[in-house]
């Protein structure tokens, strides 16, 4: 896990309120990444690699500690410093556990498998015009083939979707579901991640009885898209 994605994990749960709690994750991480190293290979220069599962929960532990009161703190580097007592120990664990049952649980992404059933595959495949429409005009720079987080908020506006139905935190959170990440999005991830707004749109309970299926919730989100004024405005761009 790299110093991005330690951080980006620590602030989609919430953990991270303030420039000096960037900080001190960023610290946290490189200590964290030390320590297991000197345990391995005593004397050799920590290498610019993130961290395995050890040194993640390490980390966590090294964080809820900096977290916790000046007083408390002192005693609770302690465990960390080789230099352990029953105490400190039992501190460190309830600092830990107050710190995890504090945090965010994030929501899960949408199962993008229900993008392969028929109805869905046909729906994609109808309206293959509209989908590039949206992909080549809204890409980063028009022509360049990618399409970044910013963008696919524009395109969920473009479809209605957004913010009616869906907040940013969604947008992004499926996003990071097709690529992994927050890389830009080739044509090929943004059909997915173009299905994957439906599914979150559409799934809600006012839609259960109209919406039953992917293939319907696709099919909402086309004719949005095409009763909208990005429609218009990208008619008149194409002229």
């Amino acid at each position: 896990m790299s110093v991005q994605q330690w951080k980006m994990l620590l602030s989609d749960c919430g953990v991270l309120n303030s420039s000096g709690d960037q900080q001190i994750a960023d610290t946290v991480h490189m200590r964290a990444r030390a320590a297991l190293v000197a345990e391995i290979m005593p004397g050799t220069t920590v290498p610019s690699s993130g961290l395995d599962f050890a040194g993640f929960v390490l980390a966590l532990a090294q964080l809820s500690i900096e977290r916790s009161s000046p007083s408390m703190r002192a005693k609770l580097r302690h465990v960390l410093g080789g230099e352990p007592d029953a105490d400190a120990l039992t501190e460190a664990a309830t600092s830990l556990d107050r710190m995890l049952r504090g945090a965010r649980t994030g929501k899960l992404a949408v199962d993008g498998r229900q993008l392969l059933e028929p109805a869905a595959v046909r729906s994609i495949s109808e309206h293959e015009t509209e989908l590039q429409r949206l992909f080549y005009h809204r890409a980063v720079r028009p022509g360049s083939g990618l399409l970044d987080l910013e963008a696919a908020v524009q395109v969920a506006r473009d479809c209605l979707l957004f913010p009616r139905l869906l907040t940013k935190e969604t947008i992004g959170r499926e996003f990071k579901a097709v690529g992994g990440g927050l890389m830009p999005l080739r044509y090929s991830g943004f059909v997915e991640l173009f299905g994957r707004l439906a599914l979150a749109s559409y799934s809600r309970s006012e839609f259960k009885s109209t919406l039953p299926d992917a293939g319907s919730k696709l099919e909402a989100a086309f004719t949005a898209f095409e009763g909208s004024e990005a429609m218009d405005e990208f008619t008149l761009e194409e002229r």
